[in-house]
């Protein structure tokens, strides 16, 4: 991802995925902020539009190695289980609609072709599913009185 590649006003980032299809997707504000005080400091150190976001602290693009090691490093460091850098977006798609968006727009913002593919991506737990149903369920909305008690 490069510096010219974040609009920060609309908060989206242009990407580029499988068979190279570039597409725009949306960050939240606090995202937006964290990667302005990073693009702020590195343009500051000479950084130009068309420069990479992330580098190593010589300048150079991180390899896949690099980042993996790393990622490896924090889970350590956090006592969780390593994790897959993958599982990232596995666990924001499940999170994305636990929390009550929706599969189209999921589907867009993860680039899949189909919602099928979507679908494959995303893995719910019992719990998950009771907290939508508990949230979502029309019966759950209903207002009546079974003998004297209000429900």
């Amino acid at each position: 991802m490069r510096i010219e590649d974040i609009d920060f006003q609309g908060k989206f980032v242009k990407v580029t995925g499988k068979g190279g299809k570039q597409r725009f997707v949306p960050i939240s504000g606090k995202t937006c902020s964290l990667l302005l005080k990073l693009i702020s400091l590195r343009v500051s150190l000479g950084a130009r539009p068309d420069d990479l976001v992330f580098v190593t602290s010589n300048g150079t693009p991180f390899s896949r190695r690099n980042i993996h090691r790393i990622w490896n490093k924090v889970q350590r460091g956090a006592g969780l289980k390593p994790l897959p850098i993958h599982g990232l977006r596995h666990g924001f798609a499940r999170s994305w609609l636990v929390s009550g968006g929706d599969a189209f727009s999921l589907q867009i913002i993860l680039g899949h072709s189909s919602p099928i593919v979507t679908q494959r991506y995303v893995k719910f737990f019992g719990s998950d599913l009771q907290k939508l149903h508990q949230r979502h369920s029309p019966v759950e909305k209903l207002k009546f009185e079974v003998k004297g008690v209000k429900v």
